[in-house]
């Protein structure tokens, strides 16, 4: 089954790669994956994505997560999806991500709770 998205629409799927034909193909359930609507994209280099997606959790995301409501999608490509009910929640989580691949894990703590200091 090929996907009907149209082109350049950010999706949420898993993909697997047949190796005999070398072709991606959808594995996700529609119910649960599909276009990604709404909210804000934006690039990052693959090595922030890769913090992103790491576990113990992103300083940043763990922070915020902590006091905001939001939803995020991060590809190991860079590109990053963010939706919540506020445009401002947005601009200020996409930002401190941005922001955060040149500081430590303590250096994000403190940035995240400086921006939640000024939002709240």
């Amino acid at each position: 089954m090929q996907p009907t998205n149209n082109v350049g629409a950010l999706s949420d799927s898993w993909t697997k790669c047949d190796h005999v034909e070398l072709v991606p193909r959808p594995s996700g359930k529609a119910a649960e994956f599909g276009p990604l609507k709404d909210g804000y994209s934006f690039e990052c280099s693959t090595g922030l994505s890769r913090t992103l997606l790491s576990s113990p959790t992103c300083p940043v995301l763990e922070e915020f997560g902590k006091k905001l409501s939001f939803e995020i999608a991060v590809g190991l490509n860079g590109r990053v999806w963010e939706n919540a009910a506020s445009p401002s929640t947005i601009i200020v989580v996409s930002n401190a991500i941005m922001k955060s691949e040149s500081l430590s894990g303590v250096q994000q703590r403190i940035m995240v709770q400086k921006l939640l200091d000024r939002i709240q």
